[in-house]
């Protein structure tokens, strides 16, 4: 076991899965979040041969993070905290989420900056994008992003700054863009103004109702426990990493195949494109559907390949669900 790892936003649902992948393969993990972890994670998280432990906190309290790093002696950061903020939220709060997105998480790895230092991964989101994340072809690292929300820019900002910032011979800061996620540990934690369309598209099965899409919700949509198993490959690496990274599934597929997987649990459930826009039940939070990320550069450096067969990971996921059914959408 080497030197723990700091996950910071490791309480909600991205932080779950990379710990837990994390604990899986035998490390030590220093979880903080602004709220305690969920007891049903901690129980299964037990379980595994990692070693854990858990502090509460803001993410913007720099001197208390580099008080953790220095207590369990820390060489590898995962920050992942982060608001993922609608329109209402950014008219209201957007100091705090461009201090919590990116102002914090640059001030922790400058605080941390140095030879004790191997890996500060940052998550970031293919939200960075933006408009550019619309074309004909899968979208690469190289592609200029153009941002257009405030998650968004934040996000581009911290990218930005800690390109700028990074160790280059040692490769000691790596931002990793995440695809589309859904999957295990989904809950509301009051910072994401959005739950993912899978768990969204669950709801209206769990509740019977037949689900109307606005289209057919085409996207590389990844695995949660597929963006930790991606992010333990990143902490391990020995050798020095490129600054940015796309994290997907490497394949597209539709929420109408979704709905056909959901379908073997829930055999009276179905879901249909609606005829008209407003008729539609579930958002999907953008105009149209992506690009898919092209993984290329993942594969290649650390050897990453996510799940690629959505009734595997739907059933994989319902399995986890008759296991933990407080994650049950209501």
């Amino acid at each position: 076991m080497d030197s723990p790892i700091l996950v910071v936003g490791g309480s909600g649902f991205v932080g779950l899965n990379i710990v837990e992948a994390l604990l899986a393969k035998g490390e030590a993990v220093v979880l903080q979040g602004l709220a305690a972890p969920p007891a049903a994670a901690l129980a299964d998280f037990a379980k595994l041969p990692g070693r854990l432990a858990c502090a509460t906190g803001d993410a913007a309290d720099t001197q208390s993070l580099v008080a953790l790093v220095r207590e369990h002696k820390v060489r590898r950061v995962v920050y992942g905290a982060a608001i993922t903020a609608g329109p209402q939220r950014e008219r209201q709060s957007a100091a705090r989420i461009l201090s919590v997105n990116a102002v914090a998480a640059v001030a922790l790895y400058q605080a941390l900056a140095g030879p004790d230092l191997a890996r500060f991964v940052y998550l970031s989101s293919v939200a960075v994008y933006g408009a550019a994340g619309y074309g004909d072809v899968p979208t690469a690292e190289s592609v200029e992003p153009l941002p257009d929300s405030l998650y968004a820019i934040s996000k581009s900002t911290a990218e930005r700054s800690l390109a700028r910032l990074r160790d280059a011979a040692r490769g000691d800061a790596v931002c990793l863009r995440l695809g589309p996620a859904f999957g295990p540990w989904e809950y509301s934690t009051g910072l994401r103004d959005t739950l993912s369309p899978p768990f969204e598209l669950l709801r209206h099965a769990c509740q019977g109702r037949t689900c109307l899409l606005p289209r057919a919700g085409i996207r590389d949509w990844i695995y949660a426990p597929d963006i930790g198993a991606a992010v333990a490959r990143v902490t391990a690496a020995p050798q020095p990493l490129a600054p940015v990274y796309n994290v997907g599934a490497g394949h597209t597929a539709s929420l109408l195949e979704f709905a056909v997987a959901l379908q073997q649990r829930y055999p009276h459930f179905a879901a249909n494109v609606a005829q008209a826009p407003h008729e539609a039940t579930l958002d999907l939070y953008a105009p149209r559907d992506r690009a898919m990320l092209d993984v290329t550069r993942l594969a290649a450096d650390v050897g990453f390949h996510a799940s690629r067969n959505v009734p595997a990971t739907v059933a994989a996921w319902l399995a986890w669900l008759d296991r933990h059914p407080d994650f049950a959408p209501g």
